[in-house]
This record gives structure tokens, C-alpha cells and sequence, in this order.
């Protein structure tokens, strides 16, 4: 390759540039990696939670059938006065409804039905939670605890703790009571299948 003077300055000139542009990019480069300044840095705020759902047990051990025994007064032939206890525990962590509720709207005869004689017998229950606080107060007939409603497991009886208890844990009683019948019994078997439920309250 063959040079004059006049491409020989250009090749200056253009070394020239070249060395220019090399020292501006030099600079450049030494300013981006100039530290940042001491005791500067960033900081991100984490939000940390959890959650208890509201939950309720009941807990009857190994009493969970009521016997009356024998119902029938000898003197009348009808139904007499007879009272039962079933204990249970409850332990709640919200405020809770209590409700009872009777499939059979009362002690039904498991047999069929004669002319004047009784084939239901009427009974009371009524909840006792006295060691637990802020525990309603609840007492119904057999026919108030008819199952309403397809699942069985509603009535009009029942009622709702007191709401400002946080907690409700303790030892109770259902008291089962016969109310004495008017009309003479049939010899065999009467029965119901009675429901405690014990349940958060959903507030709206």
C-alpha cells in the first residue's frame, strides 16, 4: 500500500481522533465506577400476618345416649316424670349459637299406632354451661326442637352467647325432663335423636 503526504496526514489526523475518543471514553468509564457514598442504602418493608379460624367442639366422651328407663307410671299407665343429665365439654374460640334440635318433635313410639293410646311422649331440654361465661340461656319443649329445614340441624331453639367473650371453655349438662302424658302408653319403645350443635356465630 502505497502513502503521500496528503494520506499521511489524514492518517494523522485520524489517530488523532482516535486517541480523543479513547480518553473521553476512558473518563466516562472511571466516573461510572466511582463507590457510591458511605452509610447510604436501601431498605423494603415486609408485611408478616396469619390467621385462626373461629372454631368450636363439643365433647361428650362416652355418655352420648340418654335412658330414661322405665316411663311408665304403674298407677296410670301413662307417662311419668323423669329427668336425665348428659354431660359434655365445649371449648369455643369466638363467640358462639347453641341450638337443639329433635327429629321426632318428641320421644316417638317405634311401633304402629293405636286408637287412645299415646304414640309420642313430650320432653324438655335445657342447656347448662353455669361454668361457662358469657353462656346463654336455653330451655325448650320437644315440639320447639322439631328439625327444621332439610339438613336436620336447625329448630327454633336456640340462642347465642354473650358477644364480647373471646373464649368459652368448661364443663356443661343437657337436662332431659319427661313431661307426664294424658293419655296411656303402648308397651314397647319410644325414642328421639336430639342434636346439641354448638357453632361459631357468623356476625353480618
Amino acid at each position: 500500500m502505497t502513502c503521500s503526504a496528503r494520506c499521511v496526514g489524514g492518517r494523522r489526523g485520524l489517530l488523532a481522533i482516535l486517541s480523543m475518543t479513547a480518553v473521553a471514553a476512558f473518563g466516562s468509564s472511571a466516573h461510572a465506577l466511582t463507590p457510591p457514598p458511605q452509610g447510604t442504602g436501601t431498605s423494603i418493608a415486609i408485611a408478616i400476618n396469619g390467621h385462626i379460624s373461629p372454631k368450636c367442639t363439643v365433647d361428650t366422651g362416652r355418655a352420648s345416649e340418654a335412658n330414661f328407663g322405665d316411663i311408665l307410671d304403674q298407677k296410670t299407665g301413662r307417662a311419668r316424670a323423669a329427668t336425665v343429665d348428659l354431660p359434655f365439654g365445649m371449648d369455643c374460640n369466638t363467640p358462639y349459637t347453641a341450638t337443639l334440635t329433635s327429629k321426632n318433635g318428641g320421644l316417638l313410639f317405634n311401633g304402629a299406632a293405636a286408637p287412645r293410646f299415646s304414640s309420642q311422649i313430650n320432653y324438655s331440654a335445657a342447656l347448662g354451661l353455669e361454668q361457662v361465661a358469657g353462656a346463654p340461656s336455653l330451655s325448650c319443649d320437644s315440639g320447639q326442637m322439631r328439625a327444621a329445614g332439610g339438613d336436620g340441624l336447625h329448630s327454633a331453639c336456640q340462642a347465642s352467647s354473650t358477644r364480647w367473650v373471646e373464649r368459652s371453655t368448661g364443663e356443661g349438662h343437657l337436662r332431659l325432663r319427661i313431661v307426664p302424658g294424658e293419655a296411656p302408653l303402648l308397651q314397647g319403645t319410644y325414642s328421639d335423636q336430639l342434636t346439641l350443635r354448638i357453632s361459631p356465630t357468623i356476625s353480618g
